[in-house]
Order: structure tokens, then sequence, then C-alpha cells
């Protein structure tokens, strides 16, 4: 493959867009690679509606998920819980960023099985990727800030409660959502619609960026530091130190400790487990395919661009995965649900028993 191959795929990959090739080159390189034996030059086309119909059905399951998911998530700390905590207004903000995360996957698709050609106009070239990153980073530095609340409130938390306010958090998260749009800019205003030309004289419409060779890849690498590696170090160190600090035992802390606080300190480490493994898994394989297609390291190839697509899917599981791990696998979370559930069901009890009461004095008054 020609550089110019690789340079153009590299620009039509700027942060999880689909790597893309000319349709004149992808069945030469796809039978290239896998050499014929592994795959028949006649089962490239139905290999490609395979990918086609798996793709859509992937991103729907995806979308239908996590939109649900991080609905009923807002649900349950608006409604349910009312914010009466700084960890459920970090809840609340990290479901609506992980909800528009999710809402662009549909737009993802399209690029996937539409090909190189923009459908969305130079509007869509200005705010698709743009809105990919500004969503991206929201949830992630929102994932940080809660690790970072957390630790505090387990870790200091006589100095913590000064600063563990609704109000502070709801700053927080003003500063976390301006950030994550200022980091998103250059890709919204250095970017623009462009007509290609194709060998058979046909057009397509390409969204082209306008960053030098240099400059996109510092700016790619950028966004990397402050989306994986910086996010999960202060996750882990702030997790990990929760769980040891919930599992020190010493003294007469451990004599009186009961079986109803070993199991707690135990459903937490279990949980904080679950949320780091989780993130890590769903980013890490990602971003180093991200790189090394940035720094040249490998290059764009049609099995590549399969590859891509997986990874992606599973960055927007993460999105799916959070509101699942941040309500359904919190004990506080479950028993504030079942408490409030309970309640409304004793509140219509007693609004029947009220109501029959009321009847049958009316019967008496009748009858009398």
């Amino acid at each position: 493959m020609s550089h110019e191959m690789a340079n153009l795929a590299v620009d039509s990959f700027p942060i999880r867009k689909p790597l893309q090739h000319d349709s004149e080159d992808y069945e030469s390189l796809f039978l290239d690679f896998f050499n014929s034996s592994l795959l028949p030059s006649n089962s490239t086309q139905e290999f490609s509606t395979l990918m086609t119909v798996m793709a859509s059905t992937i991103f729907s399951m995806i979308f239908v998920v996590g939109v649900v998911g991080n609905i009923f998530t807002i649900y349950v700390v608006t409604r349910r819980i009312k914010l009466k905590s700084t960890t459920s207004v970090y809840i609340l903000s990290l479901a609506c960023a992980d909800l528009l995360f999710v809402l662009t996957s549909p737009l993802f698709a399209v690029q996937f099985l539409l090909g190189p050609d923009n459908k969305f106009g130079e509007i869509g070239c200005r705010l698709i990727d743009a809105m990919d990153i500004f969503t991206m980073l929201t949830g992630i530095f929102t994932l940080t800030v809660m690790s970072v609340d957390r630790f505090f409130a387990v870790v200091f938390p006589l100095k913590a409660m000064a600063y563990r306010l609704r109000a502070v958090a709801s700053y927080v998260n003003v500063a976390v959502w301006l950030i994550s749009f200022v980091f998103s800019l250059p890709m919204m205003i250095m970017v623009n619609e462009v007509t290609i030309t194709n060998s058979d004289g046909s057009t397509v419409q390409r969204c082209e960026s306008l960053m030098d060779e240099e400059f996109d890849k510092v700016y790619k690498t950028v966004i990397f530091v402050f989306a994986f590696p910086l996010p999960f170090f202060i996750i882990s160190v702030c997790y990990l130190t929760i769980v040891s600090t919930l599992l020190r035992k010493n003294g007469s802390a451990a004599i009186a400790e009961t079986n109803k606080s070993r199991q707690s300190k135990q459903r937490v480490a279990k949980m904080v487990l679950i949320i780091v493994v989780v993130f890590f898994i769903c980013w890490l394989p990602f971003w180093i395919i991200m790189m090394l297609v940035v720094y040249e390291v490998i290059t764009p190839t049609p099995v590549l661009m399969y590859l891509n697509l997986a990874l992606v899917c599973l960055s927007y599981i993460n999105s799916c995965a959070n509101p699942l791990l941040y309500t359904l696998l919190s004990h506080n979370v479950r028993r504030k649900l079942r408490m409030r559930g309970s309640s409304t069901v004793v509140s219509d009890r007693i609004s029947e028993a009220n109501t029959t009461n009321l009847n049958r004095k009316s019967l008496r008054s009748k009858n009398i």
C-alpha cells in the first residue's frame, strides 16, 4: 500500500472514526492479506455483506442498551435519589455524557456502512468528530472526578466534609464539560468538506483535516494522554487506596468489626475492581491501535479496519456498562430503590385504606 494511501487512512481516522479505503484498492488489499487460501476471491462480497449485517446489529444493540441504561440511571438519580449527595451529582453528569456518547454510535455506523462518502455536509464534518471527542472525554473525566471524590470521602472523611457539597460537585461538572469542549475545538475548527474525483469520474464528499502532520500527531497524542493513561492512573490509585483503607484492620476496630461490616467492605472492593477492569479492557486495545496508526508503526489494512470497528464497539460498551456499575451494582442505590419502592407500596395501601374508610362513612351517613 502506498504512503499516500496510509496518510489518507490516518486522516480519516481522527480519533474514533472508521478506517476507510478507496473501493479500487480494497479488494486487492483484502485478498493480498488473506492470500486467497483463507478467503477465496468469490467470498469477498459475502464477507463484506456479513460484516455489514454484523456491524448494523452490534451498533443497534449498543444504541438500545446504552440509551435505555443511561436514561434509567438519570431517572433513578433525579427521581429516586433526588441528587442528595455529591456522588449522585457526578453519576448524573456521567449518565448524560454516556448518553450523548452512545447517541453518536449511529453516526459511526453510517460512516462505516457508507464508506468514505460524507453524507452529513459541512456541518456534519465539523460537529460529528468534535462531538465524539467531547462526549468521550466528558465521560472519562467524570469517572476520574468521581474516583477522586470517593478517595477523599473514604481516606479523609472529616476534611472532605467541607468540600463534598452538591454545589461544589455541580461546579466541578461544569468545569469538566468546559474542558472537554476545549479539547474538541480543534476537531471542530480545523476540518472542512472537500469533493474527491475518483478514477472512474465519480465524485464523493469527504471530511478533510486541515491539521498538518506534526500538529495532527501532537493533538491525538494529547487526547490519548488525557483520555487513557492519566485517568486510568488516577482511577487506579484512588480505588486501590480506597480498598486498602476499607480493608485495613487495626486494634479495636478490627475486633469490633461485624460480619455486616466485612460484607460491606467486600462489596465495595468487588465493585471497585470491576470498575477499573472494565475501564481498562474497554479502552486499552482501542488506544493501542489508534496510536500505532497515528505514528505509522502499522499501516491501515482492511483487516485493521474491521479490528478498529470491533475496538470502537468495545469503547461504546464502556458507556453501556457504566450505568450498571454505578447503579445496579451499588448496594446503597439498590437499598434506596427498595426503600422508596416499599414506601410507595405502603403509601398506596394507606391511601387505599383511607379511601375505603371514607366510603364506609359515606354509606353510614346515607343510611342514617
